[in-house]
């Protein structure tokens, strides 16, 4: 994860600065500011509007007693969008812009999904306090990962006396 981290950070602002002197060599730096900052403005008034719309789909569904997970995994991107889009830079922009777009995002949504459930357990979990239950999930990173499991032993105290010669 740290090495897939550190090569994003790293390669992602150098292929960008290569695109953006790409554009200002092909056009002028006049104009590529001007694409920058177009990008960016609209891009804050487009995640703000879908991400508007993703809030109130989440108190609609949590209205109506459902689990709005669909939804908070679109307000994810959506946020995800709003952070590339006024990020400078054409490859953001072109990333930020497609996960705006509903269908585009279902895409992007579907795969985030198949690797939550791939990568993640959830276990619910009876609990009896004072005579009262109640249920509880609980998950983990791991699906490997069980807390069914059990160690026994016995704690043996031992005392240590310094030596006296």
């Amino acid at each position: 994860m740290f090495i897939r981290l550190f090569l994003l950070l790293t390669f992602m602002p150098l292929i960008e600065l290569t695109l953006l002197l790409w554009l200002s060599s092909v056009t002028s730096w006049q104009i590529t500011l001007a694409i920058v900052l177009i990008t960016g403005f609209l891009g804050a008034l487009l995640a703000r509007s879908e991400g508007l719309s993703a809030v109130r789909r989440i108190q609609m569904e949590s209205a109506q007693g459902k689990v709005p997970s669909g939804a908070i995994v679109d307000g994810v991107l959506i946020l995800i969008a709003g952070i590339l889009l006024v990020t400078p830079g054409i490859l953001t922009d072109v990333i930020g812009f497609s996960l705006l777009i509903p269908p585009i995002r279902e895409l992007y949504k579907r795969s985030v999904v198949a690797n939550l459930k791939k990568n993640v357990k959830v276990q619910t979990v009876k609990i009896t306090q004072m005579g009262q239950e109640r249920t509880e999930q609980r998950w983990s990173s791991s699906p490997n990962t069980s807390s069914d499991r059990v160690l026994e032993g016995e704690v043996i105290h031992k005392e240590v006396h310094p030596r006296q010669d």
